[in-house]
């Protein structure tokens, strides 16, 4: 008798101990799906892709060295209006 006076302290115990192993199991299933997921999609994307091969280290790529240019005169280029031309024509050319 005494045992089932004990039972029901015991049962939401045992509930929870149930509710928190089972929510364990559910997060364990859904990080190895999102795992195998992201996997499934690096494989797809390294297809879809391909990376150029990257030069060796020992090799120089040859730049073009660009001229020195003046940011006020492009500034100053930019500012200036536009040379009308259609100012010398007449109406029937």
């Amino acid at each position: 008798m005494g045992t089932l006076m004990d039972l029901p302290l015991s049962v939401p115990v045992v509930a929870g101990w149930g509710f928190w192993l089972a929510t364990g199991l559910v997060l364990l299933v859904w990080a190895r799906r999102a795992r195998e997921a992201d996997l499934r999609y690096e494989g797809i994307r390294s297809v879809a892709r391909p990376v150029a091969p990257r030069p060796r280290s020992s090799e120089r790529v040859a730049r073009q060295a660009s001229a020195p240019s003046d940011a006020f005169s492009e500034l100053q280029a930019m500012l200036e209006p536009e040379p009308d031309l259609s100012a010398g024509r007449r109406e029937n050319d």
